[in-house]
């Protein structure tokens, strides 16, 4: 799901009854309560954008530390070959 789909989502979730409530009791007119909602929606999606990337950072992170650790173990298991090959030469 896009960030701005998961903030126009969370917007009418969080922000989407109390607005209602306002324009049906009359303390809001439907124009201010669509501005408002607006700019909840735009909140949100900013921050739904800045979670998707803070947790792509974290993927990419896990990503990077296990291909370091694939490239270690590949070069001890070609050094301890090594090893092996150069014990059986001078035997």
């Amino acid at each position: 799901m896009s960030p701005v789909k998961a903030g126009l989502l969370l917007a009418a979730l969080v922000a989407g009854p109390p607005l209602w409530s306002l324009v049906a009791g009359g303390a809001l007119d439907s124009d201010a309560a669509l501005t408002r909602w607006g700019l909840v929606a735009g909140g949100c999606a900013v921050g739904a954008e800045a979670v998707s990337r803070l947790a792509g950072g974290y993927v990419a992170q896990g990503r990077r530390r296990r291909a370091v650790e694939a490239l270690l173990q590949t070069r001890d298991a070609i050094e301890q070959g090594t090893d092996k090959a150069d014990s059986g030469r001078a035997a």
